[in-house]
């Protein structure tokens, strides 16, 4: 008599196949893929989405780039989309400056944001842009801000896309807010 697990074993990986295409490179007793073949065929595929929030809120005082903690990994040669939501706010009305980072990427990024008693737009285009937006953001001594943004990035080499902010006037206190912020990629391409 066989064991239980076998037939089912054989049965679950018969619809598994059937369902997703394996890569012929993953390896493991009866053609079951490993572990680590099986996470590289789904973080390959387009479609993958990943994304990342922060878990207590983060304070600054400099006038120089500080990061969030917000950071994902990305693929060599491949095309995501993504979106950025941020909290922010500002203790005066100097404001926050926000960035998006990818060292080794291309990217068109668009958004907007709060300033005093208005929308305005903020944008990221080329590669590893400062963490500088057009104007900055919250320049209204308050902890309502927001930042919505979009667009694609585009690796050639493997990367990250991170994100970074700072106070527009050193001494003024700058947070980006765990509740209501978080970055998000999705594999397009």
């Amino acid at each position: 008599m066989k064991p239980r697990g076998t037939a089912n074993l054989r049965a679950n990986k018969l619809t598994l196949g059937a369902s997703v295409p394996f890569d012929l490179a993953w390896s493991g007793s009866n053609d079951v893929p490993t572990q680590g073949a099986l996470y590289n065929q789904l973080t390959d595929s387009i479609g993958v989405t990943t994304g990342v929030g922060i878990p207590s809120n983060v304070v600054t005082t400099l006038a120089t780039p500080v990061d969030v903690g917000m950071e994902l990994p990305l693929l060599a040669n491949s095309k995501y989309s993504i979106k950025l939501v941020l909290s922010i706010g500002c203790n005066n009305t100097g404001g926050i400056v926000l960035g998006i980072v990818t060292p080794n990427s291309t990217k068109r990024v668009m958004g907007i944001g709060n300033t005093v008693a208005s929308s305005t737009f903020a944008r990221w285009i080329s590669t590893n842009d400062n963490p500088v937006t057009a104007t900055p953001l919250n320049t209204q001594n308050a902890t309502t801000g927001g930042l919505h943004a979009s667009g694609t990035i585009t690796t050639v080499l493997a990367d990250t896309v991170k994100i970074q902010f700072q106070s527009a006037v050193a001494g003024q206190t700058s947070t980006v807010f765990a509740n209501g912020s978080y970055l998000e990629v999705t594999k397009i391409g």
